[in-house]
């Protein structure tokens, strides 16, 4: 199931005093994200975080067989974030890819470190930690 299946129609449904953070009702894998939450971020966190999603897609970070189950999203919908990632069409949708390669590369026990992970993204471990913690606070508040 594509996550546009998932999503509720705009303006249908949706809460007056729903605030960053609570999840939308029927729909308990979304949250309400602010719009223009990555306008909080650097250009080294922007690239950062390009590196992230470009790592999660064609890195050896995760198998296919596993991805949808740790990210909530298939491999190609990580994939059309990371093309139009700072576009305004889908918060929800670019926060979790986000929100997901970053919490993933972090704690997830993939076995690739060192320099097999330098030549995927030039941050360290403390950078991907700071830039997740940034991008929750903008997102949720």
């Amino acid at each position: 199931m594509r996550l546009e299946d998932r999503l509720p129609e705009p303006g249908g449904g949706g809460r007056l005093d729903a605030r960053p953070g609570d999840r939308p009702s029927g729909h308990p894998e979304l949250m309400i994200v602010r719009r223009g939450w990555h306008r909080v971020l650097t250009d080294g966190e922007v690239e950062i975080a390009r590196q992230a999603l470009a790592a999660t897609v064609d890195g050896p970070f995760f198998e296919d067989w596993e991805f949808s189950s740790l990210f909530g999203l298939e491999r190609d919908e990580v994939h059309a974030v990371l093309i139009r990632w700072r576009d305004e069409l889908d918060p929800p949708h670019q926060f979790l890819a986000v929100d997901a390669a970053l919490n993933n590369l972090i704690g997830y026990p993939h076995g690739v470190q060192g320099t097999s992970c330098a030549t995927f993204f030039s941050a360290g471990l403390n950078d991907l930690e700071a830039l997740s913690r940034k991008i929750n606070r903008a997102a949720l508040g």
